[in-house]
């Protein structure tokens, strides 16, 4: 009987995906696993490199070979839902663990070490660890990521403070499939409205359980270009970063959040608005969101280095030095927004 499934979805991944696979089938476990690879018609020879790996490894591999007419549509961008999808719908595992074809586990025993703790604590639902990130780009990598970012990882009942911010790297997680399979089934969930579906299993699983952190780095999440969560087109940010506020949302609609959570979040979000409009020249739309920051703050409120120059922009006096002085040199600094 199959433990757990390892859900790969991949896309034109070809520098990376052996990479990735050689990463999990080296597990050594003690149960039998699957990995289950999406391929959505890659153009680079991903799919080639899969069907490869599978016929070497029949015991292991599950691949499912997409169309690229398969490919949703979400806020007018081309996902891999349908994929993803269709992955944990065909995975036969009790628990779910995940990586991207171009991201890869840096242990050999993530998933034993993992499996062994949630059958030994079943009131925890979720169990994910430390990770590297390594920027494509420039090969630079930053490790124990958690602590780069200046965050301190709760432990147990941590439903609110995921919803603040999402600090679970999907490539570290491990999740019961039940509640997997519950999100789905949920009436009031839309699988296809929001441009992310790792956050809202986080979430619910972590509403009903506990979550558990290992520090030890047991995966690497690969920084591109150009991925779903990343990307220098600043309108699809600000797309992502919409959905991801309204997901967030509907999460404290449908389960409840404390005054000081839904004004945690607010603050977050509107921040990353203001930035991302004032790049685009949504002067407006700008001010509007600063408005309700200053009233959110009571009023005043202390600017971040960082964002100093993009609240600057929302004042017409400063709107022409900021479009064609400051912004070039963020833009040929390779900044993402």
């Amino acid at each position: 009987m199959i433990k757990a499934s390892i859900i790969v979805p991949t896309y034109n991944h070809a520098p990376f995906i052996r990479q990735c696979l050689d990463s999990l089938v080296m597990q050594e476990t003690n149960f039998p696993y699957e990995i289950l690879v999406g391929e959505d018609e890659s153009s680079d020879g991903t799919r080639e490199i899969c069907i490869e790996y599978a016929q070497k490894y029949p015991e292991k591999i599950r691949l499912f070979l997409n169309k690229r007419a398969d490919v949703v549509y979400i806020h007018g961008y081309p996902t891999g839902r349908h994929n993803f999808l269709h992955l944990l719908k065909q995975a036969r595992g009790e628990y779910l663990a995940f990586c991207d074809g171009d991201d890869y586990w840096n242990s050999t025993q993530k998933l034993q070490k993992q499996v062994e703790f949630l059958e030994s604590n079943p009131d925890y639902g979720i169990v994910h660890t430390g990770a590297v990130l390594l920027y494509e780009k420039t090969k630079k990598t930053v490790a124990n990521l958690h602590a780069h970012l200046g965050l301190t990882i709760p432990e147990g009942k941590v439903y609110e403070k995921l919803l603040q911010r999402s600090f679970i790297v999907t490539a570290t997680m491990m999740v019961r499939k039940k509640f997997v399979d519950q999100l789905l089934e949920w009436k009031i969930f839309d699988p296809y409205r929001y441009m992310m579906l790792d956050y809202p299993i986080k979430l619910y699983a972590a509403y009903y359980s506990k979550v558990k952190f290992f520090p030890e780095e047991m995966a690497t999440h690969r920084i591109l270009s150009e991925s779903a969560s990343n990307s220098k087109n600043v309108l699809k940010m600000l797309h992502f970063y919409q959905s991801q506020y309204e997901l967030v949302n509907f999460f404290c609609e449908a389960f409840g959040c404390s005054p000081q959570t839904r004004q945690n979040i607010n603050r977050r979000y509107y921040r990353m608005f203001i930035k991302r409009l004032a790049v685009l020249g949504k002067t407006r739309e700008a001010r509007e969101y600063f408005s309700k920051l200053k009233e959110l703050e009571g009023g005043f409120f202390r600017l971040n280095r960082n964002d100093i120059a993009y609240f600057l922009f929302i004042m017409p006096v400063f709107n022409t030095v900021f479009r064609n002085v400051y912004l070039p040199i963020l833009k040929s600094r390779s900044k993402t927004f």
